[in-house]
């Protein structure tokens, strides 16, 4: 009887442990948000909502357990079965691994695709395009206002944006087979075949655009966190930035987990607007849009 006694007061005393730990963070993570980095009140509810700071390391082991067991195109992964053929979305995402950190090897695959890759996006598979174009047209009222798709590839994100009228839209990418496909569709008025890489400056013109936007731009073996310093350097004053992404690669992907957004949300040079979670991103995996405003 001792011995059960003795058990639930530890029990009792981890639950109130955990509990009040819990409330204390997310009450910092209230002040950072709100009162330091001023963001709206939308913007702070969301950010907390998602926020790891008030999860027990248990509960984010779970959470990224979940993510695992959920996503179809990971379970039972095997590579050298699988190949990494055009036929299907299962082998088209089979490099994207939380852990795939290979760049080259990423822009390989996006060649060696570039032919079918709108065939992929045009089945349904993935409305990440169409939720960030929608974002832009929604901040964006002028219509010959200079934007930039950063990753662009075949130009999925400026045919929708085509269709909401406008007609300035620039892209950069790094996979020359992609950016052909693009051109062939007129969607964009300049395309610059270029890595984006952290601490390395582009070719891309200071103070230049009204909005910068990207899609799926990161994720494994993709950009870099610390690369969101060039989107802000090629962005006017008062200018947009609209990323969208997988959610899960926040929790999942060494390059992003407790990485990509405390960068984003430090930086003094711009602000958080918004951040907005989707369902049915890619397939079942929902996806999160941040919109940025630089200061």
């Amino acid at each position: 009887l001792a011995i059960v006694l003795v058990t639930r007061e530890r029990i009792l005393y981890f639950v109130v442990k955990v509990a009040i730990v819990n409330l204390v963070c997310l009450f910092i993570c209230l002040f950072v948000c709100y009162l330091i980095h001023h963001l709206s009140v939308n913007a702070t509810v969301e950010v907390c909502k998602r926020c790891d700071r008030h999860h027990s390391n248990f509960f984010l082991h779970i959470r990224n357990i979940n993510f695992a067991l959920e996503d179809p195109l990971s379970k039972n992964m095997n590579k050298e079965q699988q190949g990494c053929s055009n036929e299907s979305v299962g082998n088209f995402k089979c490099f994207l691994d939380p852990n795939y950190k290979d760049t080259n090897e990423v822009i390989k695959y996006y060649s060696s695709m570039a032919a079918n890759y709108d065939t992929i996006i045009d089945n349904g598979y993935y409305k990440g395009p169409r939720i960030v174009a929608s974002s832009v047209n929604d901040l964006i009222k002028d219509k010959n206002a200079l934007l930039i798709d950063i990753c662009g590839g075949t130009g999925s994100t400026a045919l929708e944006l085509r269709k909401y009228g406008f007609q300035n839209i620039d892209c950069i990418d790094a996979c020359e087979d992609m950016l052909q496909i693009a051109k062939q569709k007129s969607v964009y008025s300049n395309c610059i075949c270029e890595l984006l890489l952290p601490g390395k400056q582009s070719t891309l013109n200071a103070e230049k655009y009204d909005c910068v936007f990207c899609v799926g731009s990161f994720a494994p073996g993709h950009l870099q966190p610390e690369v969101v310093d060039e989107f802000i350097r090629i962005l006017k004053n008062e200018g947009h930035c609209v990323i969208g992404m997988r959610e899960e690669w926040l929790y999942t992907a060494d390059d992003y987990r407790d990485k990509l957004e405390p960068y984003m949300f430090k930086l003094k040079k711009w602000r958080l607007i918004k951040r907005e979670r989707f369902e049915n991103w890619f397939e079942n995996h929902s996806g999160i849009v941040y919109i940025f405003k630089k200061c």
